[in-house]
């Protein structure tokens, strides 16, 4: 697949039009219309206004590679659930814990009547509830700012 192809490809996958890319990148849609059709080639400072609208390496729009699938050019998102997760269950847990010690100091506990007993389960709980909290956050910004990067 030459750039020509890539670039209408990338043009269609990402749903906008011929005068829409033009406005983006600051040229005629006549322009972009031209590299469609591969009888011109874009300027060095549009090829890399172009790799960053398509989320693309410029080495990816220049080679000349034979792919069935221009979908796959495309760089996939890291998925960020795992983190999420983590914090959700962490922060949902803490505020679970933090209603049930309001519930359990309005209401005797026949179990346990000792309030240290309440307190050391519920600190462990909640160490743990924020520790979950933690690292989904930790994970979560390695994964957001590594992909910024690349």
């Amino acid at each position: 697949m030459n750039i020509a192809e890539k670039i209408y490809q990338l043009r269609k996958i990402k749903g906008c039009s011929q005068e829409e890319l033009a406005a983006e990148l600051g040229v005629s849609r006549q322009a972009v219309s031209k590299w469609e059709a591969g009888s011109s080639l874009p300027d060095t400072d549009k090829l890399l206004r172009l790799s960053t609208f398509f989320d693309v390496s410029v080495d990816e729009l220049l080679k000349d590679i034979d792919s069935g699938n221009p979908k796959s050019l495309l760089r996939k998102k890291p998925r960020y659930i795992f983190p999420l997760i983590l914090c959700g269950v962490g922060t949902l847990g803490m505020a679970i814990l933090f209603l049930l010690s309001l519930f359990n100091s309005m209401v005797s506990d026949p179990i346990a009547e000792t309030v240290s007993f309440h307190f050391n389960v519920y600190a462990i709980i909640c160490a743990l509830l924020a520790l979950m909290f933690m690292v989904g956050t930790v994970i979560f910004s390695f994964l957001h700012f590594s992909t910024k990067r690349s």
